[in-house]
């Protein structure tokens, strides 16, 4: 339940992201990705939303590397 919500979070923070730029993901690619980032939830949770940005851009941009 707690993963499913999790998974729900991030999963809005990257259409945001897409909408501005940050990264570019197919709705396909969300889960690989997601499993791809480990985020632990404390870090979700205390982070700052510029703390947040930066750490999934940098893993974005190694998982495109990897991937494709």
């Amino acid at each position: 339940e707690n993963e499913d919500l999790r998974r729900d979070v991030l999963k809005d923070l990257f259409h945001l992201y897409i909408k501005y730029e940050i990264i570019d993901l197919s709705d396909a690619e969300f889960d690989a990705f997601i499993r791809y980032l480990n985020l632990s939830d404390e870090f979700i949770q205390n982070a700052t939303q510029f703390e947040l940005v930066m750490a999934i851009k940098g893993k974005y941009e190694t998982f495109k590397y990897r991937w494709h």
